[in-house]
Formats: C-alpha cells, sequence, structure tokens
C-alpha cells in the first residue's frame, strides 16, 4: 500500500451495494489478477463474471494493454483469455538413480490423481485430508485408530432408520412459536466464525457447500456467542426433487412446501434449546410467506431431535431404512 500506483481496485455495485470486487497489481501496461471475491447470496446472477466481463471493458478505456491472468488451470482463465504460455516445473537428477525414483514419483501421483478424478473425489481436497489425519495422528493416534476400524465397520455392514415428519403450518398456532432476535438470515459471514468444533466438519467444506446452496436460494439460519459460530440450519423451498445424502435418494416435495435440513450444533452448547429457537423462526418465516406444508428428516436413534420436531406438533410422514453392506446401499420404506 506504499506504493498506491501499482495497486488495482475495483468494486461492482447493483443498487448501490457492492457484490463483488478485484484487488490486483499493475504497472504501466498491466494489470495482475490478484484477490477477487463476491457476495454469496448473488452466487445464481454469476457475479464473478460480471465483474471480469466490466473489468476488462474498464482496462480498455483506462488505457492499460495486457490483463494478466496469471498462471493457473482455472475454467475462468480458459474461457476470458486469448494468449497463454506453457510453464515448465522442471526437476534436476544428478544421477541416474535419482532419475528413476523421481519418474516412479510422477508415475504414482499421475495414476493416483486419474483414480480420484475417475472416482469423483477432488485431488486438491483428497491431499488435505490426509494430511489433516497424518496431523490429527501424530497428535492422538488411538482416536485415529479407532475411528478408522469404526469407519471400516460400518462399510462391511450398517443400518439405520430415517423419519421424515411433516407438519402443516395451520394446524398450528401462530402464538406457539417464538421469534428470538438472536437467530441471524442469510448472514453468510456468521460461517466464517465456525472453529471446526466438529471434527466431521471442515471449515472448507462447510464454506464451499453454503456457496452452492446460495445459488439454489437456500435460507441460512445462524446463531453466533461470544463471536463464535454455535448453531445454524438451512430452509429450501419444496416443489422440486431433493437429493437426501443420507439415504442416497430423492425427494419430491409438494409445491408451495418447505424442506428444513442440515442443523449444526456445537458440542459445547447442546440442551440450550437453540434447535428449538430456530426451526420456531423457520416456521414464523414460513407462515410469513405462505408456505403450507413443511419437510424436516430426523435419525430414529437422535432422540432429543425427534423430541424437539414432535413437541413442536411435526407428524410422522414416511419412515425408510439404509442397509449399507460393503460400501452397497439399499433403501426401503417401512412402516
Amino acid at each position: 500500500m506504499n506504493f498506491p500506483e501499482n495497486n488495482h481496485f475495483t468494486i461492482l455495485w447493483s443498487d448501490n451495494i457492492p457484490i463483488a470486487f478485484h484487488f490486483g497489481a499493475c504497472d504501466s501496461t498491466t494489470v495482475y489478477l490478484g484477490l477477487m471475491s463476491y457476495n454469496p447470496l448473488e452466487e445464481r446472477n454469476s457475479p464473478g463474471n460480471v465483474l471480469m466481463i466490466k473489468l476488462i471493458e474498464l482496462l480498455r478505456e483506462e488505457g492499460y494493454r495486457y490483463f494478466d491472468l496469471t498462471p493457473g488451470e482455472d475454467k475462468f482463465k480458459h474461457y476470458y483469455s486469448n494468449f497463454h504460455q506453457k510453464i515448465f516445473m522442471p526437476t534436476i537428477c544428478f544421477c541416474k538413480k535419482e532419475k528413476i525414483i523421481s519418474d516412479l514419483k510422477y508415475f504414482i501421483r499421475k495414476i493416483v490423481r486419474n483414480c480420484l478424478v475417475f472416482a469423483g473425489v477432488d485431488p486438491g481436497n483428497f491431499k488435505n485430508k490426509l494430511e489433516n489425519d497424518v496431523v490429527l495422528f501424530k497428535k492422538n493416534p488411538k482416536a485415529v485408530l479407532l475411528g478408522t476400524l469404526s469407519k471400516l465397520i460400518l462399510f462391511v455392514y450398517a443400518r439405520e432408520n430415517y423419519i421424515y415428519y411433516r407438519l402443516l403450518i395451520d394446524d398450528v398456532s401462530q402464538t406457539n412459536f417464538q421469534s428470538d432476535k438472536s437467530i441471524n438470515i442469510n448472514n453468510y459471514s456468521d460461517l466464517l466464525l465456525y472453529n471446526e468444533s466438529n471434527a466431521w466438519l471442515k471449515k472448507r467444506d462447510l464454506l464451499s457447500r453454503a456457496l452452492k446452496r446460495f445459488s439454489s436460494e437456500e435460507i441460512l439460519y445462524t446463531i453466533v456467542e461470544n463471536k463464535m459460530l454455535v448453531h445454524y440450519g438451512w430452509m429450501t423451498k419444496g416443489g422440486k426433487q431433493h437429493r437426501l445424502p443420507e439415504l442416497d435418494m430423492v425427494f419430491d416435495s409438494p409445491a408451495n412446501s418447505i424442506i428444513l435440513h442440515d442443523f449444526f450444533i456445537d458440542p459445547n452448547f447442546r440442551e440450550q434449546g437453540l434447535y428449538t429457537k430456530t426451526i420456531e423462526k423457520m416456521l414464523i418465516e414460513c407462515r410469513k410467506f405462505g408456505y403450507e406444508e413443511i419437510f424436516i428428516m430426523a435419525s430414529e436413534k437422535k432422540i432429543p431431535s425427534r423430541s424437539v420436531i414432535e413437541k413442536i406438533g411435526f407428524k410422522v410422514y414416511r419412515k425408510f431404512r439404509r442397509i449399507k453392506v460393503l460400501g452397497f446401499v439399499r433403501m426401503k420404506e417401512y412402516s
């Protein structure tokens, strides 16, 4: 920032609201791609693409000759560029043995990467998870071994029952619902306060999943205490097909309905009524916008969650049994 003439900062506005920005370096002829970000609530309107188009138009007007998109294999760079150069990373070997080992490592990495891509697994995420597991193993090898053994047992055989509940909004008096002002709606910055209190949920996965949900116009409800995310839940419109990851199946929701799903609570804030408060806040919003049916799912063995759901007024709608044997999943409905 001591050299303002070498900084290029732009903001994309919509109705006097900033929805995207770019902050990069520059010289007399070239602007270099730097930090870009945008409002996640505008994901469905592709603010990143709009910013790129408007930025390129602006650079032309300002007299720059080049917009350097910098090295990388991102798809948008191929889309917006009209020239590219290949960059090579050399490996220097000083004897035949080093060359053989280097080639072998490269061959193994290439095969593993291709297998992961074929299986639908992101190689970068897999590498990060592997590195995290190694760190956890060094800290607490016993816990990691027990966790791995548990996953192996569940892979061989696992059975779990799920209950789908339904609530007709007109069957419940509005006075039964309490609107808590501590519950934020679509305040996406609250997700940055997640401290990975649950080992199974990483912050980068939470944020990545949230971007996809905002693009589908899903609504986020959050509770923050002491600058820490302690509870959240999602609400999505019905009248379409919903993939249920727990059941590995599709649920067709009726028109004018709402699905409540993916609730999280920090382990240190359980049994404080946060789940009840959030669902009641959601129901108030559903009534406000005229939705008629509300659906929510819970595992049969999660008695506290089921107790809250049933106390609010939800009734059992459908029951499913998920059986997994050696990685193969079979679903069936039961009464």
